[in-house]
């Protein structure tokens, strides 16, 4: 009898660990997964997105085009371009970009978004890697798009740029340069004109998004 009671008593201390120990490893619920309303509205339809990407490069014209010819998107993701695209062109109207602009969309390992502008008009924003918020990555992937295509509206005008140049002593922080001030004023400008109304948002088209990366 003594027997059986030691080893009942070893596969249940045994159990207690192990359940322990993936407790500790265990994903919270997002906030899109805690919102029933976007589970109900966007979920489906975000998901069924997921399982139809082929993560092959695809290349697509969006928009309308203009006397400068035509948008073009590459997409290097697994991220279905109509996921992509409602934020690509709200960013880009928001701004006023009139030109024609190629942007190139990669995917990041990890939940920072990076991004550039070139002046031969082409941006670059990777796809953050979600691991805790969806909503805050979806959110941070527009504003860095909004911040990129406000390069783009300054590379036509005469306004200041600096860049960092090897052996350069005395060169400015990044986020001072006058480029990037005036960048980050543009994305604080397109969030206010929402906020009062004067300009319509792409709430919907983030948190599709977010669905998408939480998925």
């Amino acid at each position: 009898m003594k027997q059986w009671q030691a080893y009942f008593c070893f596969w249940e201390s045994w159990l207690w660990l192990y359940m322990f120990r993936h407790k500790l490893s265990v994903r919270e619920p997002s906030k899109v997964q805690q919102c029933p309303m976007v589970a109900r509205e966007l979920g489906e339809t975000a998901r069924g997105a997921k399982r139809g990407g082929s993560g092959t490069p695809t290349t697509a014209v969006y928009g309308s085009p203009n006397a400068m010819g035509c948008n073009m998107l590459t997409n290097k993701t697994r991220c279905p371009d109509s996921l992509l695209l409602p934020l690509i062109l709200h960013a880009q109207q928001a701004i006023g970009i009139k030109t024609a602009i190629a942007v190139l969309i990669t995917q990041a390992h990890t939940e920072r978004v990076t991004g550039y502008a070139t002046r031969g008009l082409t941006v670059k924003v990777s796809l953050p890697k979600c691991r805790y918020d969806a909503i805050e990555c979806a959110y941070r992937f527009w504003r860095v798009l909004l911040h990129e295509f406000g390069h783009i509206k300054d590379y036509g005008t005469s306004l200041p740029f600096v860049y960092y140049r090897a052996g350069r002593v005395n060169r400015m922080a990044h986020d001072t340069r006058p480029q990037e001030v005036r960048a980050n004023q543009y994305v604080a400008d397109v969030q206010e004109r929402i906020a009062r109304g004067e300009l319509a948002g792409c709430g919907n088209d983030i948190l599709a998004l977010a669905v998408w990366l939480d998925s």
